[in-house]
């Protein structure tokens, strides 16, 4: 995403990235014009970045793949107070992330997923990847499949005017089932406190 960088004489960090924040979910290629908007993310800041920790784990008794993690800044939570049906933060302080996958059954390439909110008082997410139905207003209303992939990449814009932050990890195989427990064991240390993904696991 990076466009430029530099340090300033009094320590402080610049940074445009290019970012396509507005694409399709579910696999789907975009079809209205700002769907392929890239936008321009100009930030400046001192001190570390937020940091977007992303992690796999096999969901739903083992029945379906999914990641989850956590998004802070200083080591204090990120997340707001609100948000509408649709998920779009209500304040300043929330803040979607963006989930896409690589070479699965949607298609070749990376494809996106989800935008999700991090959650409210832990700064924490979770997301399995399920059959999920379209929203209104998508080119089909079609069941789309399970989209695994073999990577995972997540996006997320910094609090305040710090930059864009990504993370990136290696989809999971039927070769790491035996990694479940040690899988499990990360889950109950990162997701502290957070009752919404405990349904997933």
């Amino acid at each position: 995403m990076l466009i430029a960088a530099c340090k300033a004489p009094n320590g402080t960090y610049w940074t445009i990235q290019a970012w396509q924040r507005r694409l399709p979910l579910l696999g789907f290629d975009p079809w209205l014009p700002e769907h392929t908007n890239v936008e321009l993310h100009v930030a400046h800041w001192s001190g570390p970045p937020a940091v977007l920790e992303v992690y796999p784990n096999w969901t739903y008794g083992g029945a379906w793949q999914g990641v989850f993690g956590r998004y802070t800044y200083l080591g204090v939570p990120v997340f707001g107070f609100g948000a509408n049906a649709k998920g779009v933060p209500k304040d300043r302080y929330g803040r979607n992330l963006y989930i896409d996958t690589f070479n699965s059954p949607y298609g070749p390439g990376w494809r996106r997923e989800a935008g999700i909110l991090t959650h409210k008082g832990t700064g924490t997410f979770c997301h399995s990847f399920v059959p999920q139905r379209p929203f209104a207003g998508y080119p089909s209303q079609d069941l789309r499949p399970a989209a695994p992939g073999e990577r995972y990449r997540v996006k997320v814009g910094g609090p305040g005017v710090t930059p864009v932050v990504q993370a990136e990890i290696q989809g999971l195989t039927d070769a790491d089932r035996s990694r479940d427990p040690e899988l499990d064991s990360v889950f109950d240390r990162v997701m502290t406190g957070d009752r919404l993904c405990a349904r997933e696991r």
